[in-house]
């Protein structure tokens, strides 16, 4: 009697464990991101950085304590365009590079403005949600245009 309850509670303590690992996995990932983009750089032609791989390892290594590996079959994907600029990947930098994605506002926008992507790193994947705020030199730093939590937040 005694051993098949430990032999039902080693097999309750793996399925749990299991699900558990299986929940981890699956689970949306959604990070924020606030940036305050000059808007003279339109001007000049010169795209903003962004480095979304980077942002995504953060994500994991702020909110879930795990330091990841970027896998060389990491992937990013548009899932809503900004709507007042574009998204460049430069094709001239391998897919793991952090500096070859980046966001050109339109020529003459200030204002607010979006992008959304997803990045699969493998088993796991993130959602960043950018927070674009095209702006005059001197105007507010992002800090100031964001919400109380800074410039980066956990949204789900």
């Amino acid at each position: 009697m005694r051993i098949t309850y430990l032999l039902l509670s080693a097999l309750l303590i793996a399925s749990f464990a299991a699900r558990a690992e299986a929940d981890k996995s699956t689970h949306e990932r959604i990070f924020g991101l606030c940036e305050g983009v000059p808007a003279g750089l339109a001007y000049q032609g010169i795209p903003y950085s962004l480095g979304p791989l980077g942002r995504a390892l953060d994500y994991f290594k702020l909110y879930e304590g795990q330091r990841i590996a970027l896998p060389p079959t990491a992937q990013v994907s548009v899932v809503v365009a900004p709507k007042h600029g574009k998204f460049i990947v430069d094709p001239a930098m391998s897919a793991t590079d952090y500096a070859d994605y980046s966001y050109l506002a339109d020529v003459g926008y200030l204002g607010e403005d979006s992008l959304t992507l997803k990045i699969n790193l493998g088993e796991v994947s993130v959602t960043l949600v950018y927070f674009f705020h095209i702006r005059n030199v001197g105007d507010n730093e992002p800090a100031s245009l964001c919400n109380k939590t800074g410039d980066h937040w956990k949204i789900s």
